[in-house]
């Protein structure tokens, strides 16, 4: 079992998780929603940490090393055992760890499929792409959890050939109104 986490959650970052538990008693893939500063890697770890608390394993996906390196670094301050799986990381590999955090791009080349019950996929907006769709294929029994600031993809490839639920962790809104981001000025050219 991992040990209880000394990180105290924000009261929309408890209230998400349970949603998000709520919402895959029904969907095997579910894309969290919620903008930056928000906390999804911290909500992301709590769900990660309540998994392994039950016997279970994590794969945790990204697409860069710097995203591969803040999850694991994250991770650990919840008391969790974490190996690597990427290419680019200078954090250690460790087979053995119930959480594994990969690089996507490392994961095709090597064609590696570590065991997992839960699927954390950091900026699932990318999950539809031709080259990573296939993982959520080869995981098909597990359950994908995607989180994303951006809920759509430049290409207008929709993001339902993966996920199949919603949840929104919060709103910019919702955020500024808590003190937890400040307002923000939109600018933008007249003419685009």
């Amino acid at each position: 079992r991992s040990p209880p986490t000394m990180i105290q959650l924000r009261p929309y970052q408890t209230d998400a998780i349970a949603r998000i538990r709520q919402t895959s008693q029904f969907s095997r893939a579910v894309l969290v929603v919620s903008p930056t500063g928000s906390g999804k890697t911290t909500i992301a770890s709590e769900i990660a940490r309540l998994t392994v608390a039950r016997g279970k394993r994590v794969l945790w996906l990204a697409h860069r090393a710097e995203l591969v390196d803040q999850a694991f670094d994250r991770l650990r301050e919840f008391g969790l055992i974490v190996g690597t799986v990427a290419a680019k990381t200078t954090r250690p590999p460790n087979p053995y760890a119930p959480v594994q955090v990969a690089s996507v791009q490392t994961l095709i080349a090597r064609n590696l499929r570590p065991q997992a019950d839960v699927l954390i996929w950091d900026e699932a907006h990318h999950a539809p792409s031709d080259l990573w769709s296939g993982l959520a294929t080869d995981y098909a029994s597990s359950l994908l959890l995607g989180f994303t600031a951006t809920p759509e993809r430049s290409d207008g490839r929709g993001l339902g050939a993966v996920y199949t639920r919603i949840v929104t962790a919060a709103t910019v809104r919702q955020l500024v109104e808590l003190g937890s981001l400040v307002p923000c000025d939109i600018r933008a050219p007249s003419d685009r």
